[in-house]
């Protein structure tokens, strides 16, 4: 009888010194086929890449990870006190920082079905990036993020041993759905973060933000503003427009949820546009609302957070802006609506100057004295939702005249 060969040898499934032998080994004995073969090299190139991008994001010098913690805060109500936002964003940090990298210890352990590989590829990589922070000026090494970090990828190595082990033998299959879950949800975050950097670094700088409103007011000649925005006007403004500019960082979530929304529905205008993304489309994109404009305008108005302050934001916008009739700029539309100076307007005045930015020509109060009348209303309504005024302020100032020095 002629001898079987190698090929059809079963393999022992314990080595000489009595431990399991958890190489991986190809299942009844036969040689890998072409369909595995595949799957195995998808499995690297996946890892490959999720690597690259956590690096991507650990090495970014303007700190994704604070744009999310921001846009986080801007959901707190305004009645949230400091000690609660401070808090709120150290968990949100340190819930980030382990999460970031579940993914790193999930899928070297998934595809050894040992632990130590995904906990030796988190700790390798977070003291990269840590080592690496020496040298980018914006970033500072920091200790508590590298232990952080390798949470995270022991996180990421145990469920996807824990999912390995279960399946093989043949219990429930629930770990290794939530591992791969947990996976997936980390890698469509990675990937979502490095798009948003994609966007940041695609649109131009904003550092001529100031000169280009300059160059507007010169040609609408225009009167510049020096300085600080006028209280009721900016009240009046944000309560309609962006009443959470002070918390978010450019971009407002919830704003940009209904945006998606109302694209969905097919409105052209589902608003959800912040201060920053309209001075953005004022200034750079030449006042455009395509779908690739709008992606341009949230890298811009991401920018225009980072490079200025708010009170510098403001005043840009209300010097740009148009509120019909020929004015643009506060202070033009002031004179000629009302003859006195836009830091002396009264509410009623002030919100009516704020309802006319969405749409000048439509609310114009000379030539629509109705429709800019319900327009203030509104206005009015938003100033007593936000506190600014109380309801019966808001209710008797809506129904006094328009005051207009022309018309």
């Amino acid at each position: 009888m002629a001898a079987p060969s190698d090929a059809t040898l079963p393999l022992p499934s314990t080595l000489p010194s009595g431990r399991p032998d958890r190489r991986r080994q190809p299942s009844g004995g036969q040689r890998r086929g072409p369909r595995q073969t595949v799957r195995r090299r998808r499995g690297r190139l996946v890892t490959v890449l999720v690597f690259l991008v956590v690096a991507a994001v650990l090495l970014l010098p303007f700190h994704l990870d604070h744009l999310v913690i921001r846009a986080v805060l801007a959901l707190l109500p305004p009645s949230a006190d400091a000690g609660t936002r401070s808090a709120l964003s150290s968990g949100l940090q340190a819930v980030g920082n382990v999460l970031l990298f579940v993914p790193i210890g999930f899928l070297p352990a998934r595809r050894t079905g040992r632990r130590l590989p995904g906990v030796v590829a988190g700790l390798a990589l977070s003291g990269l990036s840590e080592l690496a922070q020496f040298v980018i000026p914006t970033r500072v090494p920091s200790l508590s993020d590298f232990a952080l970090n390798a949470l995270g990828a022991l996180i990421g190595a145990l469920l996807a041993v824990r999912g390995t082990r279960g399946a093989t033998a043949g219990r429930s299959r629930l770990p290794g759905i939530l591992a791969r879950c947990v996976a997936l949800v980390g890698v469509l975050a990675l990937v979502g973060a490095l798009g948003t950097a994609g966007l940041v670094l695609a649109v131009p700088s904003v550092a001529d933000a100031p000169d280009r409103v300059r160059v507007l007011a010169a040609a609408h000649s225009a009167t510049l503003r020096t300085a600080s925005a006028p209280t009721r006007v900016a009240a009046a403004l944000l309560a309609t427009e962006d009443a959470r500019y002070y918390a978010h960082p450019g971009v407002d979530p919830l704003g940009a949820a209904r945006w998606i929304v109302g694209t969905v529905q097919g409105r052209q205008d589902a608003g959800g546009a912040t201060i920053e993304q309209q001075l953005a489309k004022m200034l750079y994109t030449n006042g455009h609302q395509g779908t690739i404009d709008r992606m341009e305008q949230v890298g811009l108005a991401l920018k225009l957070d980072r490079t200025y302050s708010k009170a510098q934001i403001l005043r840009m916008y209300l010097n740009t802006a148009y509120f019909g009739h020929g004015y643009y700029g506060v202070a033009a539309a002031a004179e000629g609506y009302f003859s006195r100076s836009a830091d002396h307007l009264t509410w009623p005045q002030a919100a009516l100057l704020a309802g006319l930015v969405q749409a000048p020509t439509a609310y114009d109060p000379v030539t629509h004295p109705g429709l800019a009348a319900s327009r203030r209303a509104h206005v009015l309504d938003r100033l007593a939702a936000t506190g600014s005024l109380t309801a019966a302020q808001a209710a008797a100032f809506s129904r006094s005249g328009l005051g207009l020095a022309r018309g």
